[in-house]
């Protein structure tokens, strides 16, 4: 099988050749359709013959039943009548565009509805899939491009077909600045996500028949596909797995649905439309759902519907409440709660931070969150690491509901930290924003840990109700203060409600007002006011008393309390506070324990009392972690310094000291035995791929062991190799590989080259590889990869002579042209073991500035703390929380 990175970066490469006639948003238009043709030829090549032959013979048939005889005869839930596929179409490159019309309209209904996601729609037929590319005479040359390229079963199976479709949906996204994660999800994240909702299950799933699973947001497919996989081979090979689907975007709709369609699933299970605003799936509950929901997607052009069903209550999704507008994930979670079956259903899905939190007392993502936990629904909550997504480096987490939990979790939550770095593993090479990964292993891990159910410092067991509480209103009363000075009263003079009153009241007012503020500071708004009254010769209105309030009085906490007409005393909007109280805490007895000791003069009103549930992840994984001083990181910073400084200068004095390099890039002490070669005089130049002729079944013969299972992995570059059937050998003898062989990959990074290690025996190498085997012993296969790989003229005469990083980027003549200087075998080997001893010293070098940059920051933290606080040390968060919220 193909290396499936190499081949999806050849497919990507492709864009080299459209580059000059489509915007980088446009080439997905090219390149995804084309992909998606090239499969179903190859799929559909061994039937080729037979399905025209029958078409001939059926012609007349009514329409299905020529359509269940053509896929018996293609042996596929798909076929194509026509004469031709992307190999034929080249043949009369005259006639493309006429026969490219005459191929599509070749493939059965269920694959042009497919195509119809890439052309625009029904009505506007398949031909944009190839009018654009002949009106700019580049439809035979990407035609050619991709019948060069083997996917058949054979080749790529159905799973990395999968993760190659993937991989040029996330270049195209990125290449267009838009998420590429909103359409998939990585495989190590689904992975974890199956093993975590069935190996609870596997002793019931081996005894069922058949279990239905549904993603709402599927994209592409992957974690349907995934997700069944994983159930047959790992757990009741003999269930039936029904999938079901709902996709918005076109383009990853299409390909989820072909590829249901080559894998023998029914494609009508798989549907395209916003499953927000229009579920086409009414009525259907399912076992198992699963799903990575757009994170911070809005749904505003959708608004209308949803809040339309929200009014239906119990009748439609979302009677709980809808979540802020802005972000459409927690829709997808009731839409799947309304999916649960009553005898029991799981759902898996991901979230970001927001949906943990999100939303006070009383508001929708708060009301979603208590609908959940007062059900006992909520299973668990892991939390992943961080940049393990392509198009975010967020945090995320993965979300286990289910309606029938067993017994020992029954009222309970568990939460699971895995976001430390015992849970992931750094990636060779980045891929988007994705920098880590979790391995097989990491993922047994963090199952392990859910499966034990136990308190740990990366698990905590809660109750339901823990996560609740009542958001109680704490009121304290106004107290105003009167000092009546002289801009006081100005003001009030001056207001619109004092001048529009009648007779000679505005002056009496002030008159009066003048006469108490002989008397001033009046500290009880009580006595103020009445004292007013009796001054006037006639009453004051509510509307009155109000505004002279607000112009004359301040607020004293020395004053007396305001009181209205009963005796109670007036709240103060500005004092007024609330407190969220936990659900399993005496409300009256909080209020007299945390808030009567700091503000006597409080009281509750209960009558706006609002329940909420909200999960603080990191609250509950928090350990506070104590600053070190400056004058410590200081003496590690001054030693670190003094180690670097030593290192540096042992690197550059012992290079200095060779006198290395010469004008022509030679060291001096090979002027007496300077030779520069061709390659071409340099024995074993062999390129792949293998033989065409044999399938892989041939070239593994049953019964011998097979090796590569754990790839070789050299100079960041992987070798795979396999043994044959012995009866197969000489017929595959060019593409052998041995043990000190060096290995070319003509794709990818072009020019990458390793050293096959000597515990390698013989074997196949992969395709798109060149060989050099030197059967001279005057050259060091090693030394020819420093060449090959890192050395400065040789590389720079690869990269000049090759085409790039596509297929056949290099070739065995441009190789064979390659200068390279050869001294004598033990200088070869001098110069292998002095670059190894500079290179690990150079790591040495950017470990330890690792070091200090983090020691930097550590100091630039604790610089900031001391100078701001005038203490060497921070106290726990936790303990000062509620004595600083007292204090404000």
């Amino acid at each position: 099988m193909q290396n499936h990175s190499e081949i999806a970066e050849f497919l990507w490469k492709i864009a080299d050749l459209i580059k000059d006639d489509y915007d980088a948003k446009d080439y997905e238009d090219v390149i995804l359709p084309f992909t998606l043709l090239r499969r179903l030829d190859c799929v559909l090549l061994p039937t080729r013959q037979v399905v025209r032959d029958a078409g001939e013979k059926y012609k007349s048939a009514p329409t299905q039943t020529r359509d269940k005889l053509l896929m018996k005869a293609a042996g596929q839930r798909f076929y194509n009548t026509s004469e031709y596929s992307l190999d034929e179409l080249i043949k009369r490159p005259a006639d493309l565009a006429q026969n490219f019309g005459a191929y599509l309209d070749g493939f059965s209904t269920n694959v042009k509805d497919i195509l119809y996601n890439f052309s625009g729609g029904i009505e506007k037929g398949l031909s944009p899939i190839y009018e654009t590319l002949h009106r700019k005479r580049l439809a035979l040359k990407i035609t050619q491009s991709f019948s060069d390229i083997d996917l058949s079963p054979e080749n790529v199976d159905n799973h990395g077909m999968g993760t190659i479709f993937e991989y040029l949906i996330r270049k195209f996204k990125e290449a267009s600045n838009d998420a590429a994660g909103q359409f998939y999800t990585p495989r190590d994240i689904i992975r974890l996500m199956v093993k975590l909702m069935f190996e609870p299950d596997r002793a019931k799933l081996a005894k069922e028949s058949l279990v239905g699973i549904y993603d709402p947001a599927c994209g592409t497919g992957g974690m349907l596909t995934i997700a069944k996989e994983y159930l047959l081979a790992g757990v009741n090979s003999g269930l039936e797995v029904y999938l079901y689907g709902q996709e918005l975007n076109e383009k990853a709709y299409a390909i989820c649905k072909a590829d249901m369609l080559m894998k023998g699933e029914d494609p009508e299970n798989i549907k395209r439309e916003n499953t927000l605003s229009h579920d086409l799936l009414p009525g259907k509950s399912f076992n198992y759902m699963l799903s990575n929901p757009p994170f911070g997607k809005d749904w505003k052009n959708i608004r209308e519907e949803v809040e339309a069903e929200n009014k239906l209550g119990a009748a439609g999704r979302y009677a709980p409440g809808l979540p802020d507008v802005g972000d459409g994930a927690m829709l997808f979670l009731l839409h799947k709660l309304s999916k649960m079956d009553t005898k029991g259903s799981k759902i898996g899905l991901i979230f970001n931070g927001s949906p943990l939190f999100n939303g006070d007392a009383g508001s929708g993502p708060s009301n979603i969150r208590r609908h959940i936990l007062e059900n006992d629904w909520l299973d668990a909550i892991v939390a992943l690491p961080n940049d393990i997504f392509y198009n975010t480096g967020i945090a995320t987490y993965i979300w286990l509901i289910n309606n029938n939990k067993p017994v020992e979790r029954s009222g309970k939550v568990q939460l699971i930290n895995a976001a430390g770095k015992d849970f992931y593993t750094m990636l060779r090479r980045n891929l988007g924003k994705k920098r880590v990964e979790i391995s097989e292993e990491q993922s047994a891990a963090i199952l392990a840990i859910y499966q034990a159910f136990d308190e740990s410092g990366l698990s905590k067991i809660f109750d339901t109700t823990d996560f609740g509480y009542t958001k109680v209103c704490v009121e304290r009363p106004l107290r105003l203060r009167y000092d009546l000075n002289d801009e006081q009263r100005r003001r009030l003079a001056l207001d619109a409600a004092v001048l529009k009153l009648k007779d000679e009241r505005a002056g009496q007012l002030i008159t009066a007002l003048d006469k108490l503020a002989k008397k001033a500071p009046w500290n009880d708004d009580g006595l103020f006011f009445a004292a007013l009254e009796k001054a006037l010769p006639w009453k004051l209105t509510a509307g009155l008393v109000k505004v002279i309030r607000s112009i004359l009085g301040v607020r004293d906490e020395d004053a007396a309390p305001l009181l209205d007409a009963d005796g109670q005393p007036v709240p103060d909007s500005e004092l007024r506070d609330y407190e969220n109280v936990p659900l399993k805490e005496d409300i009256d007895a909080y209020f007299r324990r945390e808030v009567v000791p700091h503000v006597s003069d409080a009281w509750m009103d209960r009558e706006k009392d609002k329940i909420g549930y909200e999960i603080s992840f990191t609250r509950y994984f928090h350990e506070h972690t104590q600053l070190r001083s400056i004058s410590e990181i200081s003496d590690n910073l001054m030693a670190l310094d003094i180690e670097t400084e030593n290192l540096l200068q042992e690197i550059v004095s012992s290079r200095n000291n060779e006198q290395y390099i010469n004008n022509e890039g030679f060291p001096e002490h090979w002027t007496h035995s300077k030779v520069r070669r061709k390659l071409r005089g340099v024995d074993g130049i062999r390129i792949g791929p293998f033989g065409s002729s044999l399938t892989l079944d041939q070239m593994v013969g049953e019964g011998f062991k097979v090796y590569g299972q754990e790839n070789v992995i050299a100079n960041d570059f992987t070798v795979g190799t396999r043994f044959i059937d012995p009866n197969k050998y000489s017929e595959l003898k060019a593409c052998s590989i041995a043990s000190r062989d060096l290995l070319v990959t003509m794709m990818g990074t072009t020019g990458r080259c390793c050293v096959v290690p000597e515990n390698i025996e013989e074997g196949i190498m992969d395709s798109h590889l060149i060989r050099l085997r030197f059967q001279d012993q005057q050259i060091n296969p090693e030394y020819m990869a420093l060449l090959v790989d890192k050395g400065h003229y040789v590389r720079q005469q690869i990269i000049a002579s090759g085409k790039g990083s596509i297929m056949s980027g290099l070739n065995s003549a441009i190789i064979k042209d390659v200068w390279v200087g050869l001294p004598d075998i033990i200088t070869q080997q001098q110069i292998v073991n002095t670059i190894d001893e500079q290179m690990k010293k150079l790591d040495e070098l950017q470990t330890l500035r690792q070091k200090e940059m983090d020691l930097l920051q550590e100091y630039r933290s604790a610089l900031i703390h001391e100078y701001v606080t005038g203490q060497r040390q921070v106290p726990d968060p936790t303990q000062l929380k509620r004595e600083n919220a007292h204090a404000l």
